[in-house]
């Protein structure tokens, strides 16, 4: 791999890189999403009396489909950085903190570094 050559400094710090499975990285989402709607949607028929419980399950079903929303632009965004290119996940452990998430490589540079998530390392 091209990257491993270029960045060879670093390479021992990303603890993850492999080529981005997007369809996956939805069906985990979707799964995660939908799984906290049922269950939301289930404490809402249980108290539907209940305004104050239904406000809040509609703003928390209401954050869910935004989450998706975002996703759905986020890896669009993603694709576009890529062409000609390649999206590549990874994680990053530099010993303060461990950062994941997406990298658009072309001929073994880094045209984009988008980080996901990040926490600090280690865990304690």
């Amino acid at each position: 791999m091209k990257f491993r050559e270029k960045h060879s400094n670093d390479i021992s710090k990303y603890v993850l890189l492999r080529e981005a499975d997007l369809p996956r990285l939805f069906d985990i989402y979707r799964l995660d999403s939908g799984s906290t709607s049922v269950a939301v949607l289930r404490l809402a028929r249980q108290f539907e009396s209940n305004a104050e419980l239904k406000r809040q399950i509609d703003q928390i079903v209401a954050g869910e489909n935004e989450k998706i929303e975002r996703l759905i632009n986020d890896v669009r965004a993603l694709e576009k950085s890529a062409e000609n290119g390649k999206i590549v996940e990874f994680e990053f452990v530099d010993g303060d903190k461990s950062e994941w998430g997406f990298l658009i490589l072309r001929d073994g540079e880094i045209v984009k570094r988008t980080v996901w998530g990040f926490a600090p390392y280690p865990l304690n």
